[in-house]
């Protein structure tokens, strides 16, 4: 009978059925649970870390933050994670190719099937995702709770409009092997998985188990061009775009003329400078019958 550890996002739990209907068909598929109540992020990862030892999945129940809070756990404890996707984007969800209709993710997670994945490290943060400074960044602090309830996904095109009237250009210096580029842009996106922002991809060949980071650049040059750039950015063909550059590599540096947060899986996590690095296959998780193995 498989134990698991569960770990739900207080504010998915809140009156939601059809939560309450997923955790019962696990049950009712012999898993037993023993479920974390963390009483801050950062007591997140410590408490898988203290009781890994005592269960064979950790679930987690909601969105990329969330996963955020608990990838170090994860990876420091060895834990095979799940996923029921239950947040705004799901983008951690969508790579693994967990569906989002909570039944559907129960299946995936009795099949049990597992694969490897990258996580990417900023500093001394870790992250699932892409990370960004600039202009991500500004529409991760104008979004709010409210807008994700009720809009989803359309939220973060709402705040992004709203970041627009504030995104200032920056310069920065970007280093990875011996390769030293300087450049002004609006905003900077470095992904060791696939997926941001409700399914916009980092760059078109970016895989979550291929032991690298994609990094691109964009001057913002008028609205519609950034219409166009997002529109791309739906297939990762962005990186077609003149004002787009792109780096591929397993290490960047990245400095900037002012002082500029880092945002990753949704979560404000440092500032630069920053140094980026990915962990090849570091975390082992369930997926979805889509997922491919060069994924």
């Amino acid at each position: 009978m498989p134990n698991a550890l569960l770990l739900v996002n207080p504010k998915s739990r809140s009156g939601n059925s059809d939560l309450n209907d997923a955790l019962q068909q696990l049950r009712e598929a012999g898993y037993t649970f023993t479920e974390l109540k963390p009483e801050s992020r950062a007591d997140v990862s410590k408490q898988i870390i203290a009781h890994a030892d005592k269960a064979d999945l950790l679930i987690i129940g909601g969105g990329d933050g969330t996963i955020n809070a608990a990838i170090r756990g994860v990876y420091e404890s060895g834990i095979t994670a799940a996923v029921l996707p239950l947040g705004t984007a799901n983008d951690f969800a969508r790579s693994l190719k967990i569906p989002f209709a909570l039944p559907d993710a129960v299946k995936t997670i009795i099949k049990h099937r597992c694969e490897r994945v990258d996580i990417g490290q900023l500093n001394q943060q870790y992250f699932v995702n892409v990370a960004h400074i600039g202009l991500a960044v500004d529409v991760a602090r104008s979004s709010n709770d409210t807008e994700k309830k009720y809009l989803s996904v359309f939220a973060y095109l709402l705040a992004m409009f709203r970041a627009l009237k504030r995104n200032r250009s920056f310069r920065a210096t970007i280093e990875y092997g011996e390769t030293t580029l300087t450049t002004r842009c609006n905003h900077i996106s470095v992904g060791s998985g696939r997926n941001y922002g409700g399914g916009m991809v980092v760059a078109e060949n970016a895989k979550i188990n291929d032991g690298l980071l994609e990094l691109f650049t964009w001057k913002r040059r008028s609205l519609l061009r950034l219409i166009w750039a997002a529109i791309g950015m739906r297939h990762g063909r962005h990186t077609h775009l003149k004002e787009v550059r792109q780096i591929t590599a397993p290490e960047i540096t990245i400095s900037t003329d002012q002082l500029l947060q880092v945002a990753a899986d949704g979560e404000v996590l440092d500032k630069t400078p920053v140094e980026f690095s990915v962990h090849p296959l570091a975390v082992n998780v369930i997926v979805g019958e889509e997922f491919e193995h060069g994924d």
